[in-house]
């Protein structure tokens, strides 16, 4: 239903991409990985993803996309693995989603990525556009998406297939020490954030000066002893 719907946003020109600064293992492979262990656990998941790997992305689409792949692999893959790999080549972020199902016919894979495309496998799971949907939001994100051609899952008889998400954008490794920073940098935006709403809320008092009270204030108390 997802994919139906941004298929249809997609072709009216109303998909919005959000990019922000985004760490690819919590943000985006983790959680791909725990979806994919609950929904099946006859093959293992691999993860494979430098620690503190961020980029600027958007966050959602991107962990969209390496679902949608995973989830078509799961659906061929009947021993060995499905592989989330990122790294790092001449300084710009791939993402790699790898299996070690029966492959990509050939002559499937020329229009792999068409709208409404022939089932890849025998029992016709699937709409046919999900991965169109990957690639229009590659697209979307200045990156670009495709089928390693020479990959090889390494199992007999399982040639398996690869698909490469190249994001066009440098990556930017933090250390515990920049991580330390980033902290501090985020408490100080915090703080100018609650100043912010602190003069927001003067100017909806209608910036009225606080009220002065006069040098010599006389204040009467009431005094009563329980007897």
């Amino acid at each position: 239903l997802r994919n139906m719907l941004d298929m249809h946003r997609a072709s009216s020109n109303q998909l919005t991409i959000d990019m922000a600064p985004t760490d690819l293992l919590s943000d985006v492979l983790e959680p791909v990985v725990s979806m994919l262990y609950h929904r099946c656990a006859d093959f293992e998941v691999l993860l494979d993803c430098p620690k503190n790997l961020v980029v600027m992305t958007d966050r959602l689409r991107l962990k969209q996309i390496v679902l949608n792949l995973s989830q078509n692999a799961a659906k061929f893959v009947e021993k060995g693995f499905i592989r989330l790999r990122a790294d790092i080549v001449d300084g710009m972020v791939q993402v790699y989603v790898e299996d070690s199902g029966p492959g990509i016919l050939l002559k499937k894979r020329k229009l792999l990525f068409s709208k409404y495309q022939e089932s890849l496998d025998s029992l016709n799971q699937g709409t046919g556009i999900g991965l169109s949907v990957c690639e229009t939001l590659v697209d979307l994100m200045q990156g670009e998406i495709t089928l390693d051609e020479k990959y090889e899952s390494g199992i007999e008889a399982n040639p398996g297939s690869c698909f490469v998400i190249k994001l066009n954008t440098p990556a930017i490794l933090l250390d515990s020490v920049n991580l330390e920073k980033s902290d501090s940098l985020k408490d100080e935006i915090s703080l100018a954030q609650n100043d912010s709403l602190s003069m927001d809320r003067k100017k909806s008092l209608g910036d009225k000066s606080p009220i002065e009270l006069p040098e010599n204030l006389s204040v009467l108390c009431r005094y009563s002893k329980n007897i």
